[in-house]
């Protein structure tokens, strides 16, 4: 297996993968509206109605841990088989980097807290969202932040930052090498791939859009939160 990766010249992941995992979410999305009709019809946490469930942060929670543990729990085995690799380095998970550059991680969090604070005397955010909705108790206000600093961005950003940016990074990258007959760039030594600056630009872009319009029904597509969450996604 060794031998077999060190002479791979694929650049992963690409879109073709995006379209892999777009398939898993899809499936785990409709696994979890069946627990959670299920569920209703148990009447778990007090909820008779399909309609009152869409209030409740138990069931907001509840919904997005079934449906991202449906979906990657078979992610990491698959892509590994197919990459030849291990999940973490196909998705260029550089845990040496945070250790060494934590303190410059952290800073990064905190300027971004400082301007998602700060954006609220420039950009129009609704006082009411259908987020700040669930956040009727203390109980729910700290069950929505365990989950907000947890599985919810550890998801996410293997979505957004392991599998798009990349793939549209590399699909940039492949259209310029068709147009101009250039050469594609050989890999690194841990063979990941070697973008161009327009590339990489692009396909920043492009996630941080996608990115922006993912969190949209959360603040009421609201078009000030939207800039700010395009923007932080594009410092990430």
């Amino acid at each position: 297996a060794r031998s077999i990766a060190r002479h791979d010249t694929r650049r992963i992941p690409h879109l073709g993968h995006v379209a892999m995992l777009g398939v898993l979410l899809l499936g785990g999305l409709l696994c979890t509206i069946f627990v959670v009709l299920g569920a209703v019809l148990l009447h778990l946490f007090g909820i008779h109605r399909t309609q009152d469930a869409q209030h409740s942060m138990a069931y907001a929670i509840g919904t997005m841990v079934v449906w991202y543990g449906i979906a990657f729990a078979p992610a990491a085995p698959i892509f590994s088989s197919l990459w030849r690799r291990k999940f973490s380095a196909g998705i260029q998970w550089n845990s040496a980097f945070v250790r060494r550059r934590w303190y410059l991680l952290m800073a990064v969090g905190v300027a971004c807290f400082a301007l998602a604070v700060s954006a609220r005397s420039i950009l129009h955010i609704p006082e009411k969202s259908p987020i700040a909705g669930l956040l009727n108790t203390p109980i729910a206000v700290w069950t929505m932040f365990a989950f907000a600093i947890s599985l919810a961005p550890l998801c996410e950003e293997l979505i957004f930052r392991g599998f798009l940016l990349p793939a549209f990074a590399t699909a940039c990258d492949w259209l310029a090498e068709r147009f101009t007959h250039r050469v594609p760039r050989p890999l690194t030594e841990h063979l990941h791939p070697r973008w161009s600056i327009p590339a990489m630009a692009a396909g920043s872009v492009l996630t941080s859009a996608i990115f922006a319009l993912f969190h949209a029904g959360q603040i009421g597509n609201a078009i000030g939160p939207i800039l700010l969450i395009f923007t932080i996604s594009l410092i990430l």
